[in-house]
């Protein structure tokens, strides 16, 4: 493909600046650390949540159809689309090739998408994980997959809440089932409504402030995210260079990381064995 589909980290405030640009006003993302329905509740009104996980899954999804297309790293376009409406607002749609290829098959939509320059912008290339998302709508719980030619019901869900929660995170713990016990690699973030608004309508300044302050750290951390560290890398690894040569510790200073590098590496590898034997247990995510 010309360009082809590029990475963008699953973080709540790459996200969250993310839908800004596009134009979605007053919400927010918050990273999910559990798969209890109880966290999700916690952040009433929810509007969706996006899952990522590694692609292809390591067992094959029931009734689901295989497309052609290689496996793409951005979140699909609709998923700001959510039915609930307090507080949400679009701004007047910009020209994009979405509304060209609405009717297209997975692959041509998919390499329109990754095109727009809108979207590329906050990515960097990679592979092997996939976004989805989930929400409810007219009474039922839909998965938005950008590989798959259209929604895919998950049955009833009456739009609250809780019933969302609930209902959403069994999907997610039948979908996270067909992986290996030792695969981790798994995140969830949440679509809510920007938390500044009801701590203003019930005067908590200080959950104010403290919402302000992630946004500026948001906004560093992205900032850092698009600045460019390989030049300043490639100097700082060539003065310790010159500084281990000069010193005459070179080969022990290679010799010693390359033993504590393989050291880690037998560790990690303990690890999974352990945990693959063990098989089930809590699930973790990480991002």
């Amino acid at each position: 493909m010309s360009g082809g589909w590029n990475t963008i980290e699953s973080d709540a405030g790459v996200f969250t600046y993310l839908l800004e640009n596009l134009g979605v006003k007053d919400v927010q993302f918050e990273e999910l650390l559990s798969l209890d329905p109880s966290y999700l509740s916690a952040l009433h009104p929810v509007y969706g949540v996006i899952f990522l996980f590694k692609f292809p899954t390591d067992r094959p999804y029931a009734g689901a159809s295989a497309p052609t297309m290689a496996p793409t790293t951005k979140p699909p376009p609709t998923a700001s689309s959510s039915p609930t409406k307090p507080s949400k607002t679009l701004a007047a749609p910009r020209p994009s090739s979405a509304s060209l290829c609405r009717h297209a098959p997975p692959d041509i939509r998919g390499e329109a998408l990754s095109n727009s320059e809108l979207i590329r912008e906050d990515g960097e290339p990679d592979d092997a994980f996939h976004f989805i998302a989930y929400l409810p709508v007219n009474g039922k719980l839909y998965e938005l997959d950008g590989l798959q030619p259209s929604p895919i019901s998950h049955g009833d869900c009456d739009g609250t809440t809780e019933d969302f929660g609930a209902k959403v995170m069994d999907v997610l713990q039948r979908r996270i089932a067909r992986y290996d016990a030792s695969e981790i690699r798994f995140n969830l973030l949440a679509m809510v409504r920007d938390r500044r608004i009801a701590a203003r309508e019930i005067g908590d300044l200080d959950t104010v402030e403290a919402e302000d302050r992630k946004r500026e750290a948001w906004m560093f951390e992205n900032a850092l995210r698009r600045h460019n560290f390989v030049g300043f890398a490639g100097e700082v690894l060539k003065g310790v260079v010159k500084e281990k040569v000069a010193e005459g510790k070179f080969d022990s200073w290679v010799k010693d990381a390359t033993a504590k590098r393989e050291e880690e590496w037998l560790s990690m590898d303990k690890v999974r064995k352990k945990r693959k034997q063990q098989g089930g247990g809590d699930v973790e995510m990480a991002g």
